[in-house]
């Protein structure tokens, strides 16, 4: 009768252990996505933001030109009714 006792416990320690192994494999794997799925969503808002920075400096950069070229357009104006004048 005792051996059976034994045997079973045996038997009940080693499924415990099992889903203890099993429990923990999941939960690996669990974290594992999640940080997974964090970096890829912080490298996509990464990506995000130095597209739009570039965006903006590109826009700033056109901004300037824009103004340099009115401001020249202006000053050779000015000039050449200036000359007309004379």
């Amino acid at each position: 009768l005792y051996i059976y006792i034994y045997i079973y416990y045996i038997i009940l320690y080693y499924i415990i252990l099992y889903y203890i192994i099993l429990y923990y494999i999941i939960l690996y794997y669990i974290i594992l996505y999640y940080i997974i799925l964090y970096y890829i969503i912080l490298y996509y808002i990464i990506l995000y933001y130095i597209i739009l920075y570039y965006i903006i400096l590109y826009y700033i950069i056109l901004y300037y030109i824009i103004l340099y070229y009115i401001i020249l357009y202006y000053i050779i104006l000015y000039y050449t009714e200036r000359s007309h004048h004379i």
